[in-house]
């Protein structure tokens, strides 16, 4: 669903900095337009009228006419007190983030539009989205560069062109290596929304998600605390999955996973497309690998829907007996296993703003880049 978004200030600065973020960021959730007079503002909604879903105007601009020309939602755009005749309208303040900014009006569109029966009519004109594809990061061990390959990935697929989605659900997160803090939302209200059954689970997901400027992914923040993992059940996860899958909003949606092996995990991996399973040189993996491929042997309803989503990738870049522990698992997965090294070296990331940025022409992006190319992205 892609809004009618207008803005207007006379500020042409603040203008311009605004439009810069939009066509950088948002281009693909607003048409937008941008007003620097007010008479400029009033002359196009005359001639345009019930066509424009938000307006975000100075509290200097405002008149009462506004409210007479079929905008869906007005928003005050304020840098202190406002006129006490247009204070019943919802504020948001001029001077923030522009995720932050986004963030506000989206909640509170969203909301309005529950309100007025919209939404649950839209959500029921949408059907699955043949387009979107899940991908499950996993691995039965930590520090094997499960959270490297789901960024990488995420990463390679948005500069294809893809919209992408991650989502970490690890109990202790590593995701603010690559991606900014700062929303007042996390994968905690989307958990709970779950739980309740939201009918407008997707709507709101579209205004607590942020938007990577670096890698042009969209991500959430964690979850508040790792001990709500366990108050979420499969049933959640499908209705969660199901609903993402459905709303057409991404292309992929990656999932970088915990490293428990329950029937949490279960139940993203078997609702995934695919399962990027790591492992790595270190001798314990050859425990942990047998030790996972025993498990999901063990039961025939998980091996059918599991062990051919499974492409097993290794990290072996620095290998001496690695051969052998291919070999050994190859053969237990009848001959599916594909190889893939992934080195781990500097080269592989560069530092932008603090944070850890994929580096499109090393080592590691090509390895990642190979994989994509055999799944036939």
């Amino acid at each position: 669903m892609r809004l009618k978004l207008l803005i207007a200030d006379p500020d042409q600065r603040y203008l311009g900095a605004l439009e810069q973020y939009f066509s950088v960021n948002q281009q693909e959730r607003f048409y937008l337009g941008f007003f620097s007079k007010q008479e400029y503002l009033l002359d196009y909604l005359k001639k345009n009228p019930q066509e424009v879903d938000i307006l975000l105007v100075n509290s200097g601009f405002y008149t009462e006419d506004l409210n007479h020309l079929g905008i869906k939602k007005i928003f005050l755009l304020s840098e202190g007190l406002v006129q006490v005749e247009s204070s019943q309208l919802p504020l948001i303040k001029k001077f923030q983030s522009c995720d932050a900014l986004i963030s506000k009006i989206m909640d509170a569109f969203v909301e309005e539009e529950i309100h007025s029966g919209f939404s649950e009519t839209n959500n029921q004109t949408v059907g699955k989205s043949e387009g979107c594809k899940i991908f499950s990061i996993y691995s039965p061990m930590g520090g094997v560069g499960k959270t490297t390959v789901a960024v990488a990935t995420g990463t390679l697929l948005a500069q294809m062109g893809k919209k992408v989605l991650y989502l970490n659900l690890e109990g202790i997160s590593s995701q603010y290596i690559y991606f900014q803090q700062g929303s007042e939302y996390s994968l905690s209200n989307i958990f709970y929304l779950t739980k309740n059954r939201n009918k407008n689970l997707t709507l709101k997901l579209e205004s607590m998600v942020m938007k990577d400027y670096a890698t042009q992914i969209h991500y959430i923040a964690p979850l508040d605390s790792p001990l709500e993992l366990e108050e979420i059940e499969p049933k959640d996860i499908e209705y969660l999955l199901t609903e993402l899958e459905g709303s057409r909003m991404y292309d992929y949606i990656i999932l970088d996973l915990s490293s428990n092996f329950d029937s949490n995990n279960l139940k993203f991996m078997t609702m995934s497309h695919k399962v990027m399973m790591i492992l790595n040189h270190d001798p314990i993996a050859r425990t942990k690998g047998d030790q996972l491929l025993e498990q999901i042997n063990r039961t025939p309803q998980v091996k059918d829907k599991l062990l051919d989503k499974i492409i097993w990738i290794m990290n072996c870049s620095m290998v001496d007996d690695g051969d052998d522990l291919v070999e050994e698992i190859q053969i237990d997965v009848e001959e599916k296993f594909i190889k893939f090294n992934l080195p781990e070296s500097r080269e592989s990331w560069v530092k932008r703003d603090g944070k850890l940025v994929l580096n499109s022409s090393s080592p590691l992006a090509k390895a990642v880049l190979d994989m994509l190319n055999t799944l036939e992205i």
